[in-house]
């Protein structure tokens, strides 16, 4: 199997750094700090109608490094703030402090100290660490992607260190009142009855190849329908009539099983696609989304009123399509900084392009991107371009979707040269390669290049490094209307081109 080159930061390492490692080469004890986690446990305490979402994580650590191990770190989602633990049914070893992170506070990371500290290969015992955070919650649900309230486990700091940041093993228990639902990724292990006669305990497993999980509360109707070899549960608050549903759940499983095909299929264990209404009330930290769709790790949120959804299917797949393709190129192989715009927003619209050209076949093709290019230009009377190699926090929604368009365009573009298999097998190399890991616009164009031959440096930058879409790419796909609004946008008080 040909390589993909990655481009990465090169430590240099003096002569004798070399010996001492060569020595130690066949030492099975790691130099520095180090520790495993074989287990944990996460519980989660939901009110409705209160300002706050509760829970707590329980781990097993091990020591297994040669020096004392005092402390863990823990990367704290952004919209936490951490309060003192509930005191354990038993006494525990180990106690996370009150740190206030503030409504939006933006902490790295939580010190969390081991007391006793845990010493070096002997005795090797495990230790629990409860923790807790609360997170502001309005109306009567609540929808938190991972990063927004799963913690993470840190290596610990110094030479040689290291850490496993994820348990082979992760449990949920999600309380919640009766009648409401919850909703997470993992192995749904069944629902019961909680310590109380009011509330339920739903239950969730997930190993070391699952997504982070998502966090979903609320009063939903649940409803799972099989189509195309593919399962999708209906989170919404009113049933869908059979005939929506079941369209819908034919479509979804379509898309997966052609992005399976297309792209390879994810080193996830396979789990039923959600496709989650989102209510106006819910409180949720969600990544910015166009026309009432966005994705979710295995599945797809969305906004629109369901009568609209029901009585227009078809009007709503091509953003459906879109955010489930973000399971493969956003979720599973994740964008690095600089390639958030093509990795996390064109990959995924030129995948749900495909997949619609492969049902329908390619007599639309021009028109469709022709519509593209139209709706990048309704954008610019908005907010400036910015190249989308450069786009940062502070650019706008609008220069994201904008960014996402040309980044698109972009693959199009490349289809135009070296055809649809080149651009296909390079974005289906990073799923088979980088699956679960983070990717670049050098790992996109390396793999390009050797399906090529071709050196692209020039080409990405012109697209990628460069606000605007390319004049001769516009000139071969824009109609006479088109270009005229185009140029009328480029031009300046004086009547010259910006």
């Amino acid at each position: 199997m040909w390589g993909l080159i990655r481009f990465r930061r090169a430590r240099v390492l003096s002569l004798g750094c070399v010996l001492a490692l060569t020595l130690l080469a066949g030492c099975a004890v790691p130099l520095g700090p180090g520790y495993l986690i074989s287990r944990e446990t996460v519980t989660v305490h939901y009110q409705p109608g209160a300002p706050r979402l509760y829970y707590s994580v329980r781990a097993d650590v091990r020591n297994d490094g040669n020096s004392t191990l005092s402390l863990l770190r823990i990367r704290a989602p952004r919209p936490l703030a951490a309060l003192p633990p509930k005191p354990p049914a038993t006494r525990a070893p180990s106690t996370a402090g009150p740190v206030d992170l503030g409504p939006r506070g933006e902490l790295k990371w939580l010190s969390v100290p081991l007391n006793p500290p845990l010493g070096p290969l002997r005795p090797r015992g495990s230790v629990v660490i409860p923790f807790g955070y609360i997170v502001a919650t309005s109306g009567n649900a609540v929808l938190l992607e991972p990063q927004n309230w799963f913690p993470a486990f840190l290596p610990p700091t110094g030479l040689f260190a290291r850490g496993e940041l994820r348990a082979p093993k992760t449990e949920l228990d999600i309380f919640v009142p009766r009648g409401y639902a919850a909703l997470a990724t993992g192995r749904f292990r069944g629902v019961r009855s909680g310590p109380s006669a009011d509330q339920s305990e739903y239950r969730y497993e997930l190993d070391g190849q699952d997504f982070l999980p998502l966090l979903l509360v609320g009063r939903y109707s649940v409803r799972d329908l099989r189509s195309g070899g593919s399962e999708v549960a209906f989170w919404t608050r009113a049933p869908l009539s059979k005939s929506c549903a079941g369209a819908w759940a034919a479509h979804l499983a379509s898309r997966a099983a052609f992005y399976r095909s297309a792209f390879g299929r994810i080193a996830k264990h396979r789990r039923p696609i959600p496709l989650i209404e989102l209510p106006p009330e819910t409180a949720s930290w969600i990544r910015e989304a166009s026309d009432g769709f966005g994705s979710v790790p295995g599945g797809v949120w969305f906004s629109v009123a369901p009568a609209d959804l029901c009585g227009e299917p078809e009007r709503f797949f091509p953003a459906a399509d879109r955010a489930l393709a973000a399971t493969w190129f956003g979720w599973d192989v994740k964008p690095e900084p600089g390639a958030q715009a093509m990795l996390g927003g064109g990959a995924p619209r030129y995948a749900a392009w495909m997949a619609e050209e492969a049902e329908k076949g390619p007599t639309g093709r021009a028109r469709e991107i022709e519509a593209w290019i139209q709706e990048y230009d309704r954008l610019g009377r908005k907010a400036p371009p910015l190249a989308p190699s450069r786009l940062d926090a502070h650019a706008s929604a609008t220069q994201w979707q904008m960014a996402g368009i040309q980044s698109a365009l972009c693959l199009i573009a490349l289809e135009d040269r070296f055809g649809r298999q080149a651009v296909r097998g390079a974005l289906a190399h990073l799923v088979g390669t980088l699956g679960g890991e983070s990717a670049g616009l050098d790992e996109l164009r390396s793999a390009l290049e050797q399906l090529t031959g071709q050196d692209l440096y020039a080409f990405f930058h012109q697209w990628l490094g460069r606000p605007r879409i390319p004049s001769a790419f516009r000139g071969r796909y824009a109609s006479a209307a088109g270009k005229a609004a185009h140029r009328g946008n480029d031009m300046g008080s004086s009547g010259r081109l910006k």
